[in-house]
């Protein structure tokens, strides 16, 4: 499934997405919404969730519990609009992201847009909007063609202890929580467009991990 990986000295296909990222995160953002509104067409989902996962409006249904837990809810279930477990749904993000169908699994450039789409998307939760651009780099290329997905991740406590006993589950939380955690409270930002590059005066450098997420 997903894995952390790391070219030393390579940028990400800059000049190919440097124009899109110049509009990052409205862009970015419009494209999940645009997602949202497919699958409440196909039946996915219905227009309360759709308008929660947007940021439109309060979650349906909402538990008891903290803040924490309520981002948690949402965070989780954008994860999965973004890599969703089957094949159809898939590829129906695909067709609405315009990732050409003959190559869309098999291009590096469409993992890392889903990835700044889905941050974009997170950050609506939160007070802070950090640069989508944070979680560029942090799963493989080959991610969509191995069928990975980020669906049906457990809930942050899970996740947490789940890595501090295993450290192979690290990766796996911070690609879909940690990086946005510490990017909230300004522990980390995006630097010249990727993962890769968190090095600045003040900041804590974050590097990719050798271990594989899960």
């Amino acid at each position: 499934m997903a894995r952390f990986y790391r070219h030393p000295g390579r940028e990400f296909d800059w000049w190919s997405s440097v124009a899109r990222a110049a509009l990052a995160p409205r862009t970015v953002a419009s494209d999940m919404r645009a997602v949202l509104r497919e699958a409440k067409a196909s039946g996915r989902i219905t227009e309360p969730v759709r308008a929660w996962l947007a940021g439109e409006d309060s979650e349906p249904d909402a538990r008891p519990g903290s803040v924490t837990d309520a981002r948690d809810r949402r965070d989780r279930a954008l994860l999965g609009m973004a890599f969703p477990e089957e094949l159809e749904h898939d590829r129906e993000v695909a067709r609405v992201l315009g990732e050409p169908e003959r190559y869309y699994d098999s291009r590096e450039e469409n993992v890392t847009l889903r990835l700044r789409m889905l941050s974009a998307a997170i950050a609506e939760g939160y007070r802070t909007r950090w640069n989508p651009l944070l979680l560029d780099g942090t799963l493989y290329s080959s991610f969509i063609t191995k069928r990975g997905t980020l669906a049906d991740r457990p809930d942050w406590r899970t996740a947490l202890d789940q890595a501090e006993a295993d450290e192979t589950q690290l990766s796996d939380f911070l690609v879909t929580r940690g990086l946005h955690w510490l990017a909230e409270h300004g522990t980390v930002e995006a630097d010249r467009g990727s993962a890769d590059g968190q090095r600045r005066p003040g900041r804590r450098s974050v590097s990719a991990p050798a271990t594989p997420c899960c």
